[in-house]
């Protein structure tokens, strides 16, 4: 039993550790695969971290406040250079076409009908429009002449 408990841990080991491999990588907005976009997208994590940690060596006393500015600054339009690279990558044109096969496949489901069901029901609910103290905020049938809460009139 024992033996047998332990060679299902191992199998369960071992596929949580190789099934990370196999599984299918996500999209992204941009062909990441050649290495100018990844080498791109290394740099802006780099430089996201930089500025994080040179915010908290200023909290900590480490750098004074021109130190800091003056850094701050250069990361900053560095991280923005980078940024600008990143959108001018070729897009990966495979994601548009997954975008409008969804949303197509999102209105066949939806009924034709169901904007006409719609506007009937915001039609209904105008003609029913109930009125509301302009005092104190009660609602109040459409014939009342005086709110029943606080006494005030009714426009």
């Amino acid at each position: 039993m024992t033996i047998f408990v332990a060679l299902a841990l191992t199998i369960l080991t071992f596929l949580a550790v190789i099934l990370p491999f196999f599984r299918q990588k996500t999209r992204m907005g941009y062909a990441a695969t050649d290495e100018q976009s990844q080498e791109l997208l290394f740099k802006r994590d780099t430089t996201y971290a930089m500025l994080k940690e040179l915010e908290f060596d200023y909290k900590a006393g480490v750098l004074t406040e021109e130190d800091y500015r003056d850094l701050e600054g250069r990361y900053k339009r560095k991280g923005v250079s980078i940024l600008k690279d990143i959108d001018s990558l070729p897009k990966n044109p495979g994601i548009d076409a997954d975008i409008e096969t969804q949303v197509s496949r999102l209105r066949r489901k939806q009924p034709a009908d169901m904007s006409d069901e719609i506007e009937t029901k915001i039609s209904s609910l105008r003609q029913n429009k109930a009125r509301f103290c302009s005092q104190c905020g009660t609602g109040h049938r459409a014939d009342a002449i005086f709110c029943a809460n606080c006494g005030a009139k009714l426009n």
